[in-house]
């Protein structure tokens, strides 16, 4: 899956990329399940 990041604040960005970032591991969990899903919304 491919995540456009274009309008992805940085400090999201570190959370879900980043080794040490709070969102990693459920992101990696999402690319490695094909059941799993996500929906980012912008407040």
């Amino acid at each position: 899956m491919t995540i456009d990041t274009t309008n992805m604040c940085s400090c999201l960005q570190k959370k879900l990329f980043d080794i040490a970032g709070v969102f990693h591991r459920p992101w990696l969990s999402i690319q490695n399940d094909s059941e799993l899903t996500a929906v980012v919304r912008s407040r």
